[in-house]
C-alpha cells in the first residue's frame, strides 16, 4: 500500500514539472481523465496549503491590525442590557455554553463541572483546563480601553472557527478552478473544430487541466501577498493552453499527413 502511494506521488511529481513544458502536453493530455482530475486536486490541495503557510505570518498579527484599527473610535463603549426569563444551555447532552441573567444558576462550581462557558448578568466564567476563571464584565465595557483583550477574545474566535472558514475556502477555490478550466477546454474544443482540426475532448479537456498548474500555484500561493496581480496567472494559464493546443494540433496535423503516406 506504502509503495502504491510512493508511486502515485512520485508520478505526480514527474507530470507536475511536465507540465511546465508545452512540448510534453501530448503525452499528458492522452492519460485517463481520471489522472488528470487526480492532478488538478492535487495541485489544488498543494496550492491551498502554500496559501495558508505564505498567509500564517499575516494571521499572527491580526490581534495587532485589529488593535490599530481600533484607533480609529474616538469612543466605543459596549453596554448590553439583557433580560431573560430562563437560562440557556447550548447543547444540553454536553453543555458547551451557559447562559444566565436571571440568578436561577447561583452554584457557580456546580455549574462549571459540566460546562466550558458560563455567562451570568456582570460575569463571564470559563474553563480551558480544570480550573475555572472569571472576568468581570463591567470591566470591558470601554472597548478602546480594553482593546487588547477585545483583540485576543476576536483573534481567538476567529482560530475557532478557522477549520469551517478553511473548508468554505476551499470548497469555493475548487469551484472557481472547476469552472475557469471546464470553460477553456469547452472554447477549446469548439475553436479547434472550427479551425478544422479532429482532436477529442480528452485531449483537449485534459490539456486545460494540466495547463492550470500555472495559474492555480502562483494565484493561490501569492494571494496573501500580491492581490493586485490576481488576474495574471489567469492570463498565464490561457496562454500557455494557447501554445499546447496548437502544439498538439500540429502534431495531429503531422499524424495525419503520415498516415495518408
Amino acid at each position: 500500500m506504502k509503495d502504491k502511494r510512493a508511486t502515485n506521488m512520485w508520478q505526480l511529481l514527474k507530470d507536475f514539472l511536465k507540465t511546465w513544458h508545452p512540448s510534453s502536453y501530448w503525452h499528458l493530455a492522452h492519460k485517463p481523465m481520471l489522472d488528470a482530475y487526480k492532478y488538478f486536486l492535487f495541485i489544488i490541495l498543494v496550492g491551498f496549503i502554500g496559501m495558508i503557510l505564505v498567509g500564517l505570518p499575516k494571521f499572527i498579527l491580526i490581534p495587532d491590525y485589529l488593535q490599530a484599527k481600533m484607533q480609529n473610535f474616538d469612543e466605543l463603549n459596549v453596554d448590553l442590557d439583557v433580560k431573560m426569563n430562563n437560562p440557556i444551555v447550548l447543547t444540553s447532552r454536553e453543555p458547551e455554553i451557559v447562559i444566565d441573567t436571571t440568578g436561577q444558576l447561583n452554584n457557580v462550581s456546580k455549574v462549571m463541572k459540566y460546562t466550558h462557558l458560563f455567562i451570568t448578568n456582570d460575569t463571564l466564567y470559563y474553563k480551558i483546563f480544570l480550573k475555572p476563571k472569571k472576568l468581570e464584565l463591567s470591566r470591558y465595557k470601554d472597548v478602546l480601553k480594553e482593546k487588547k483583550q477585545y483583540a485576543t477574545a476576536v483573534y481567538y474566535l476567529i482560530i475557532f472557527s478557522l477549520p469551517s472558514i478553511l473548508f468554505v475556502m476551499l470548497i469555493i477555490i475548487l469551484i472557481r478552478y472547476l469552472v475557469i478550466t471546464h470553460v477553456t477546454a469547452l472554447l477549446g474544443f469548439v475553436l479547434t473544430r472550427l479551425a478544422g482540426y479532429a482532436i477529442d475532448f480528452k485531449t483537449i479537456f485534459n490539456s486545460a487541466l494540466y495547463a492550470s498548474t500555472v495559474m492555480i500555484l502562483p494565484e493561490l500561493i501569492l494571494f496573501p501577498l500580491l492581490k493586485p496581480l490576481f488576474n495574471v496567472p489567469i492570463a498565464l494559464f490561457v496562454i500557455l493552453y494557447i501554445i499546447v493546443i496548437v502544439i498538439e494540433c500540429q502534431k495531429l496535423k503531422h499524424r495525419v499527413h503520415w498516415g495518408n503516406m
